[in-house]
């Protein structure tokens, strides 16, 4: 399969190395706005100047991995030459242009998935089976990391994580969160959200959320942050029978329950192992236009953001 990628910065060039990696027998492109930018060539990719040459070498699927703000214009264009879309969360920054995106995606009965890579991390894999056995009541979940410590060697603040202009801020770069929270509990029903910009991590966009969720099978509550340098990203899931605390870095999910011993369950997985799967899962289905968190599941994750900072005014 002929495969062209749309942005080849951290997360893009993270895809095509794994692909040229355990994927080899797939054709890897890139359509770039920096041409020449050493620091962003990926061995194995052959670079196009433009759309012309993109329609001369007709590929079959796309990774849109450019900056938020850009991916449903770039989608869009895809979806006309009948490419199966890969793209990264969250779909974009705003509504606009999605309605004709899912127009031509039904017109040509597209494959598409929206790439939000922690549904295949062993916490979430495990807590999903686990559920049946301990029905939740609440969920408490917290994503915190400080983000000039992302990329090291370059400036936190050129990146499109702390620029509202390119679709940055700490709520959808961290809505993998609200994704899996639904996931997990079901639709959401209804939202409360605090969503502010408290520090000097960004430009001009939100570094701290606040998140209230009401969902089908449960309540979540949910913290997001740019600010701490504790890293921490784990899951606690209320249960009348039990509590259980999912610690996405370490790889572990602990059982508590009244009258025993804590029972620990160990899963790491590294991080490239991670991205591995999400990428099999979508080349397995690259002809099924029903996999898992395809764009008419992912739209709403995305309407859920939107009301959450239409809530706070952000």
């Amino acid at each position: 399969m002929k495969i062209i990628f749309f942005g080849l910065g951290s997360i893009g060039s993270r895809h095509a190395r794994l692909l040229r990696r355990y994927f080899p027998q797939h054709d890897l492109y890139a359509l770039r706005s920096r041409r020449g930018d050493k620091d962003n060539t990926v061995q194995g990719v052959t670079e196009l100047k433009g759309w012309e040459q993109v329609d001369e070498v007709r590929p079959q699927a796309a990774f849109i991995t450019n900056p938020t703000a850009l991916h449903i214009p770039t989608a869009i264009e895809c979806a006309k030459r009948k490419m199966a879309l890969f793209i990264e969360k969250p779909i974009s920054d705003s509504l606009g242009g999605l309605e004709e995106l899912l127009r031509v995606v039904e017109n040509y009965d597209l494959v598409t998935y929206v790439a939000y890579v922690l549904r295949f991390h062993p916490v979430i894999v495990k807590l999903k089976e686990l559920l049946a056995q301990y029905p939740p009541r609440v969920m408490h979940v917290q994503a915190a990391s400080f983000l000039p410590t992302w990329r090291p060697g370059r400036d936190h603040r050129e990146i499109y994580s702390a620029r509202q202009e390119l679709g940055g801020g700490v709520l959808l770069d961290l809505s993998h969160e609200v994704d899996y929270v639904q996931y997990l509990l079901g639709p959401v029903r209804k939202v409360k959200a605090c969503v502010e910009r408290r520090g000097k991590v960004t430009v001009d966009t939100d570094d701290s959320a606040d998140l209230l969720i009401e969902a089908a099978q449960g309540f979540a509550n949910v913290h997001l942050s740019y600010l701490s340098h504790w890293p921490q990203r784990r899951i606690v899931v209320y249960s009348d029978a039990a509590t259980l605390v999912g610690d996405f870095n370490a790889g572990t999910i602990t059982i508590y329950a009244e009258g025993q011993d804590p029972q620990r369950i160990d899963m790491p997985i590294e991080k490239d192992e991670l991205f591995r799967r999400q990428l099999a899962y979508f080349l397995e289905h690259s002809q099924d236009t029903r996999m898992m968190n395809n764009i008419h599941e992912a739209k709403a994750v995305f309407e859920s953001l939107l009301e959450m900072r239409r809530q706070d005014g952000a």
